[in-house]
């Protein structure tokens, strides 16, 4: 099992989340919403994986991803 050792990266993606959210302010659905998300997640793996960093296994990812369907 994986530790977090601290939680920065983890309140910076949940700021840049709100962030996002609050330009929108109301979403038509659920759906648009979870995309909006979604994206964010995936742009700040993508900033992650070119810092050579992992704050999340791969596990972890796959479990995301296929929830997400």
């Amino acid at each position: 099992m994986e530790m977090i050792w601290s939680t920065n990266p983890l309140e910076r993606l949940n700021k840049k989340a709100k962030r996002r959210t609050d330009v929108v302010g109301v979403f038509p659905n659920r759906a648009a919403l979870l995309r909006l998300a979604g994206y964010v997640l995936v742009e700040a793996d993508d900033e992650w994986q070119v810092a050579h960093k992992r704050y999340l296994s791969e596990t972890t990812e796959f479990a995301c991803a296929r929830s997400a369907l």
